[in-house]
């Protein structure tokens, strides 16, 4: 039973944010009061023994059509890039 539990385990990175604010010594030679550059993702990575068309956290639901449960439209990659500026 044990060796059920680690072929079924998954690591996932679902969220990142990061952000950056440029530095005031740049940001106020351009007239501005703020600055800031980010990054956000989502379903980055995951890691998981299982083929790629199956979703870890679906994976023991079940659908009323087919009764097979965890195949799924596979999770999209979102990807934002954005600039913050203040006046």
């Amino acid at each position: 039973q044990r060796q059920m539990c680690i072929r079924d385990s998954y690591c996932r990175l679902k969220n990142v944010t990061l952000s950056y604010d440029l530095p005031a010594a740049w940001v106020n030679k351009a007239g501005l009061s703020k600055v800031q550059v980010f990054f956000s993702g989502e379903n980055l990575l995951t890691f998981t023994p299982l083929k790629g068309m199956f979703d870890p956290e679906a994976i023991f639901t079940g659908n009323s059509y087919q009764s097979e449960g965890g195949k799924n439209y596979p999770m999209n990659r979102v990807l934002s890039f954005g600039v913050i500026v203040n006046l």
